[in-house]
């Protein structure tokens, strides 16, 4: 009895294989605190130097729409875009579709996995144009947790994320702009130290 009350513990309390409710969406995106994409299976630049220290900081939210600031740096330089996005649910489970101008999405994307303990989860993307197709994965986390250990997330981000794994967010650097301590967050491996 004992293993199945604990089997149905962990069902609810890690989400299991069942894609997160919209309200465990909405509660993922509902914070003040800016909320970091940790890693990610491809990358984005800007001629030829990556974007990193990647976060979103909420602006406004309904259960319909979200508006938030994406910032980023690349190289020196610090970026700030603002985006609209629409919400929804469906039979894959909650999703938002943003784009840079309202009503005119450009990605899609879907909350995969959300583990509230951490305040950290896995969204997965496409592209809406069929002329310019692309997906990705991203490991998120909100900054008030972005140090402490995340191993349930990572088995997740590992288990749903294919391909080549790059990191966006450096400790020490990212957070606190201090290139001297800079180290991967606890339970991530770091194979090459690089800064922001």
């Amino acid at each position: 009895m004992l293993r199945f009350e604990l089997a149905i513990f962990l069902t609810l309390a890690l989400g299991g294989d069942a894609a997160p409710s919209f309200d465990e969406f909405l509660y993922s995106i509902n914070t003040t605190q800016k909320i970091w994409t940790l890693q990610r299976n491809y990358t984005m630049a800007t001629n030829s130097v990556d974007h990193e220290c990647l976060f979103a900081h909420k602006v406004k939210l309904t259960p319909t729409h979200y508006e938030f600031t994406q910032n980023f740096t690349v190289g020196p330089k610090k970026v700030q875009t603002y985006l609209y996005a629409e919400l929804g649910n469906d039979g894959e489970g909650p999703y938002m579709k943003i784009g840079h101008r309202q009503g005119f999405p450009e990605l899609w994307y879907r909350l995969r996995a959300w583990y509230f303990h951490d305040r950290c989860g896995v969204m997965t993307f496409q592209s809406i144009s069929e002329f310019k197709p692309f997906t990705g994965c991203d490991l998120f986390v909100w900054d008030h947790h972005i140090d402490g250990r995340m191993d349930h997330c990572l088995d997740i981000y590992n288990n749903i994320c294919k391909g080549e794994s790059h990191r966006v967010y450096w400790l020490g650097i990212c957070k606190h702009h201090d290139s001297s301590n800079a180290r991967p967050p606890a339970g991530i491996d770091d194979e090459e130290e690089k800064g922001c």
